[in-house]
C-alpha cells in the first residue's frame, strides 16, 4: 500500500532514459519487473 495515487508515483523516463534498459509498465502497475528498480538502481548497485 501507499499513501500516493497512481498519478503521484514517480515515473520512468522511459526506455531511451531508463537506467536498466527497460520498456515496461510504470509504477503502480504490477509486473515481475517494473519501475521501482529504474527509481531504486543507484542505491542497490554495488561496484564490484
Amino acid at each position: 500500500m501507499s499513501k500516493y495515487t497512481k498519478a503521484q508515483l514517480p515515473k520512468c523516463k522511459g526506455p531511451g532514459a531508463c537506467p536498466i534498459g527497460g520498456n515496461h509498465d510504470g509504477n503502480g502497475d504490477e509486473r515481475m519487473l517494473g519501475c521501482a528498480i529504474c527509481r531504486n538502481i543507484k542505491e542497490n548497485a554495488r561496484a564490484f
